[in-house]
């Protein structure tokens, strides 16, 4: 059976379903949709090519004034496919009579129904009806039984630069992407399309959830702390006040759906940060251009500790709260930090000079090299303690160890402070770097008895070498080591034993001799004298 063509404007029955010639169906150049998916084309031209055209797919046609064409109002994708899949002719709607609204009526809301219509392409198309009708959102919404922040949202796609309208044609963000970034200015839409783009480390990108928490933190700003009157219209030219202004967070339809759904209202945030930058900029020139006309210096302060802050603008740490009444108060503008637009009064402190910075450093470096030498010292004389221990230890002796093992064994083998390249040292086991634990355990299954009861001796106190060594002091009495002697000699080995001064042994003196009295002296010369008679 033949496929009937109808050639002419002329023989067209109005209403009824008529075959028209594809050479005779043109593209409306009022058509909204301009974004063809390939998948989905080929898929509805296989279609067509395996079950041919079905007469509910019948497009909507208009005669051309002037011509034998028929203008397609609703199905130029049908009508691509068709002539695609070779097919002749294909089952139209043909209105006559249509006005210009009427028209685009067809265009733009009978393929609002239609698959695959791309959010820009149905956000221009709205656009042009409202210019040319003359009616608004509240129309739009009513046509297509959605919200009016959901149309609002639609028509902000015409706001996408071009790289961002790339990425949205060719699926790589989404709708809910697009609007975010939609709301940006120019060059705040590039850095967001990029944190957009970005993949983690599983391959895949930043939910809308997760870019709108973005934007908050780095792009958009918080109104709350607004330094300068929201209702100054003069601020910057042209911009208006900010309590009207459609940039601001509060009076864009539908953004705080952008952030939690639960969210009664939008929170509190500018859109436009260079906007706002620029009315922050202008109002501290209005503060400093008052404060010295009345003949004030002014130093500009940042009310934040570290971070960066420009040129001239002192940090939180370079200056000290002061009084009104102090001689050396100065004045100080607060250009950057929470507290900006502030005028407060400050002493600046004295920045200390290169040497005392470098003689602070060296001392700084000289105290943590002794702390670490002081460690590696403890350290040392407490391995030397254990293996003096492990030296008495001839068997298993579970008993003499459960005062330790009861309370730190069991959960010791996986804690830090049991260290496995410390155990390898004690125990002379080789092993690679990193991988000390495995050299260890293969150690264990060929160890005899004697060195299972060392390890176990070894690993049951090793929790005290970075503590206060009960543990192990107690092992070390039980073996009866003398902990105090091994700290000398290691100490004495570092070079770092401290002498104890002696104090030198004086020689008693000799007791005087008594001299002889004078009547002892007479007696003895009487006594002489009558023996050498």
């Amino acid at each position: 059976m033949s496929t009937p063509v109808l050639q002419t404007s002329a023989s067209v029955e109005i209403g009824a379903p008529r075959y028209i010639s594809i050479g005779y169906l043109v593209e409306s150049p009022r058509n909204p949709r301009q974004y063809y998916p390939d998948a989905k084309q080929r898929e509805l031209v296989q279609s067509i090519r395996e079950g041919g055209f079905r007469p509910w797919m019948a497009l909507v046609v208009c005669p051309m004034e002037g011509s034998d064409d028929f203008e397609v109002l609703a199905g130029n994708r049908r009508r691509r496919a068709a002539d695609e899949a070779g097919l002749p002719a294909v089952p139209c709607f043909v209105r006559e009579g249509l006005t210009e609204e009427q028209k685009l009526d067809i265009l733009n809301f009978d393929n609002s129904g239609r698959e695959d219509v791309h959010p820009l392409d149905e956000a221009a198309g709205w656009r042009d009806w409202m210019k040319t009708t003359g009616k608004g959102v509240a129309d739009i919404a009513a046509r297509i039984g959605q919200s009016k922040e959901y149309v609002y949202q639609r028509l902000k796609y015409a706001s996408l630069t071009d790289d961002a309208r790339k990425a949205f044609l060719d699926g790589e963000i989404t709708a809910g992407h697009a609007i975010l970034i939609a709301r940006l200015e120019p060059p705040a839409q590039a850095k967001a399309l990029k944190f957009a783009l970005q993949k983690n480390y599983e391959g895949s990108r930043p939910t809308v959830r997760e870019l709108a928490q973005s934007l908050e933190r780095e792009v958009y700003v918080d109104m709350e702390g607004c330094p300068f009157d929201r209702g100054d219209r003069t601020l910057v030219a042209g911009a208006g006040d900010c309590e009207s202004c459609p940039k601001r967070a509060a009076n864009i339809p539908g953004f705080e759906f952008d952030f939690d759904p639960e969210f009664e209202s939008a929170p509190d945030l500018c859109t436009d940060a260079v906007c706002y930058k620029h009315k922050t900029t202008n109002h501290l020139f209005r503060i400093r251009t008052d404060l010295e006309a009345k003949g004030k210096t002014v130093l500009s302060v940042n009310s934040s500790y570290g971070g960066k802050t420009g040129k001239g603008v002192l940090k939180r740490d370079q200056y000290e709260l002061a009084k009104v009444a102090d001689k050396y108060a100065q004045t100080a503008l607060v250009v950057d930090g929470p507290d900006v637009g502030e005028v407060i009064h400050i002493r600046v402190k004295k920045e200390p000079s290169a040497e005392s910075v470098a003689a602070l450093q060296k001392r700084e470096q000289e105290q943590r090299e002794k702390a670490s030498a002081e460690a590696e010292k403890e350290r040392g004389i407490r391995r030397r303690i254990l293996v003096a221990v492990l030296d008495k230890v001839t068997t298993i002796e579970l008993s003499a160890l459960r005062d330790v093992l009861a309370a730190r064994f069991a959960d010791l083998w996986g804690n830090d402070d049991c260290d496995a390249p410390e155990l390898c040292e004690i125990f002379s086991i080789e092993a690679v770097r990193w991988q000390e634990h495995l050299a260890i355990e293969e150690w264990l299954r060929s160890a005899t008895q004697l060195q299972i009861a060392k390890f176990i001796a070894a690993t049951s106190v090793m929790e005290d070498f970075g503590g206060a060594a009960q543990s192990l002091m107690a092992l070390a009495k039980r073996y009866k080591i003398d902990p105090l002697k091994i700290r000398r000699e290691v100490e004495k080995e570092l070079g770092t034993a401290k002498e104890v001064e002696k104090p030198a042994k004086s020689k008693a003196a000799k007791p005087a001799k008594k001299l002889p009295s004078a009547v002892h002296a007479a007696k003895k010369a009487a006594k002489k004298k009558a023996v050498k008679k």
